[in-house]
């Protein structure tokens, strides 16, 4: 389907009075850049919101506000905006076709530890002595399997993990550890997510790379109901979260067991250390590429 990208230029004091006017007639669905936004989100230091944000972020919301939204082509927006807003509009169009499948171009055949390699599931690749190759199609869920965070948890469950064990992935996205697990030799594969479409995704992935008679998904908050007791749990989230789910993940684990956490951006290790230390672990392994961090960690 076609469409129209609107981003309509405004002033800090307009900006407020403007949102009303879209919705007030019945544009939804808005894209806000409001550099207002940007101190309340850096003190937003309690929460688990953010780990990270990129300096195109704070450039973007250091500028001038604006408003994006998309309406389909043929739409008049005359009957939608005031001349003044169009004055200040940039249009141009675009197709949804592209929003799903552009990124496809930059994702190719990749090694991402000595043992793994992540490919696309529209392409070929012939494997080297000793590669194992997962074919990955992300969706629409969250990432391709070749960041940093994904290669340290893939690195320590190549070190920790032993054929048989039952697993755990916290947070599956694409399904990539779970499918690693699986190649490893694990017994069994618990995946979960908080996200339907993820979990979609990695149900795909995982029938993909036919490991779907080891690997089950499971739609859930975190471990929140779930009676599943793994001999490791592998969890690529955030440092807040990895925190917030230690005492949790200890009562999934049987006795020694381990618990690989990712997602966790430099500066916070510390913390995440600590927290893993009080709720009965003894950190055994800590690995960084770049401003990443990956722990490793034995129920005590």
């Amino acid at each position: 389907m076609k469409y129209r990208e609107i981003t309509i230029h405004t002033k800090v004091e307009d900006l407020d009075e403007l949102i009303l006017q879209l919705e007030e007639r019945g544009i939804t669905g808005l894209i806000i850049n409001d550099p207002r936004e940007l101190p309340e989100l850096m003190e937003n230091k309690e929460t688990y919101h953010w780990d990270y944000i990129d300096e195109s972020v704070i450039r973007e919301l250091s500028a001038d506000p604006s408003i994006t939204f998309y309406l389909e082509e043929g739409t008049e927006l005359a009957s939608l905006l005031d001349e003044s807003a169009l004055r200040d509009a940039d249009v141009k169009a675009v197709d949804d076709q592209d929003w799903l499948h552009r990124w496809k171009d930059y994702f190719e055949p990749a090694p991402i530890t000595e043992r793994f390699v992540v490919k696309p599931a529209w392409s070929t690749y012939t494997a080297g002595p000793g590669e194992q190759v997962i074919d990955m199609d992300p969706g629409m869920a969250f990432g391709t399997g070749t960041h940093a965070t994904t290669r340290l948890c893939l690195q320590l469950m190549e070190k920790y993990l032993r054929p048989g064990d039952r697993v755990l992935d916290v947070g599956t996205g694409t399904g990539i550890l779970s499918i690693a697990a699986a190649m490893l030799g694990s017994g069994e594969v618990l995946a979960v997510d908080i996200d339907p479409q993820a979990v979609t995704v990695a149900q795909d992935n995982i029938a993909k790379n036919h490991v779907d008679l080891t690997v089950r998904t499971v739609l859930a908050d975190l471990t929140a109901g779930i009676d599943f007791r793994a001999d490791l749990v592998v969890a690529n989230l955030m440092a807040d979260l990895v925190v917030r789910l230690s005492n949790s993940v200890r009562g999934h684990l049987t006795e020694k067991g381990i618990y690989i956490s990712s997602g966790i951006i430099q500066g916070k290790e510390t913390s995440v250390r600590a927290a893993l230390e009080s709720s009965g672990f003894e950190v055994i392994d800590a690995r960084r590429e770049g401003e990443w961090w990956a722990i490793a960690a034995r129920r005590i």
